[in-house]
């Protein structure tokens, strides 16, 4: 390894007193940066709560051209106001930690390498690196408590001393890739599951031919007022909870019917209001499916995005 490599590895220069990054300030290529160029900002001490880390290496996803085209109207960030609070792309990247702040002394020390898990979520909500956090598009970034003391604790992953920064900025698309070859995309409700169907408004139909229910599950609940035929759905344990369509008996069908765990199944049939749809996404358990019948477009929703991906 040569002498400046192992300088660069260990931080052993002088930081600049300016770095440069890609801001987002609306939707499209316009946007990005100022008159087609990074714009400089003071690489500034992190605070008490905060690293400063140094970008590697960055791995383009198809998300970030996503993010860029879309701007505020991205999911993950609608809303936001981007031309006075801009955001940073990037989350695939190699990284070092370059300074600490006082908060981390002793949890942290310069050198260390990381990739960041890039779904966060903090009390339940996600706060993606890369959308509402500013991301690693940029020479420098700062880690807060979000990522480093997240819901799920410090969403930094270390590396190994052999790993090299572009093999370490491809760890996640490569994760996506083998995910692709392992997800089973299901048709039907899962074999000895749990399933939900919400009625959102009245309506006349069978289930049979909405929902492809070729093995039973062992539990299945019903929210609204319908008549339609639930047969098809063979459930051994079909329960009722209220007569009206609303967050909280979705709620209280996670806790009644599942203990709550979470439906692996949920039928969402008629023109539903975005806060009920939210509701359906959070009583979904791992890996379930949530099935849309209907002819209504969606309203805009708080539901995470990511979870969809």
């Amino acid at each position: 390894m040569s002498d400046r490599l192992t300088r660069y590895r260990n931080v052993d220069y002088r930081l600049p007193e300016t770095y440069l990054s890609w801001d987002l300030f609306g939707a499209g290529l316009d946007n990005l940066g100022r008159n087609g160029k990074a714009v400089e900002l003071p690489l500034r001490e992190p605070n008490p709560d905060e690293i400063l880390l140094r970008v590697d290496a960055l791995g383009l996803c198809f998300s970030d051209t996503k993010l860029i085209w879309a701007g505020p109207e991205h999911a993950r960030i609608r809303g936001r106001d981007l031309a006075n609070d801009p955001t940073v792309a990037g989350h695939e990247a190699a990284l070092t930690v370059v300074k600490v702040g006082k908060d981390w002394q002793g949890k942290f020390s310069v050198g260390q390498r990381y990739i960041v898990q890039a779904d966060i979520f903090i009390n339940g909500e996600q706060k993606a690196f890369g959308y509402v956090q500013r991301g690693a598009m940029a020479q420098y970034t700062y880690a807060g408590p979000w990522v480093l003391d997240g819901d799920d604790g410090c969403y930094l992953l270390p590396l190994q001393d052999k790993t090299a920064y572009a093999e370490a900025a491809l760890v996640e698309p490569w994760a996506c890739v083998e995910a692709a070859y392992h997800i089973q995309t299901r048709t039907h409700a899962l074999a000895g599951g749990s399933i939900l169907v919400v009625f959102a408004s009245d309506l006349q139909a069978n289930l049979r031919d909405l929902y492809e229910t070729s093995k039973s599950p062992s539990t299945a609940a019903t929210i609204g007022k319908s008549s339609t035929d639930l047969s098809a759905l063979g459930a051994a344990n079909v329960q009722s909870f209220g007569a009206d369509a609303s967050p909280d008996a979705v709620g209280k069908a996670v806790e009644t019917a599942t203990s709550g765990n979470g439906f692996d199944d949920i039928i969402l049939i008629g023109e539903a209001r975005a806060d009920l749809i939210a509701a359906c996404d959070k009583a979904l358990a791992k890996n379930g499916v949530l099935a849309f019948v209907g002819a209504q477009g969606l309203p805009d929703t708080g539901f995470d995005i990511g979870r969809v991906h």
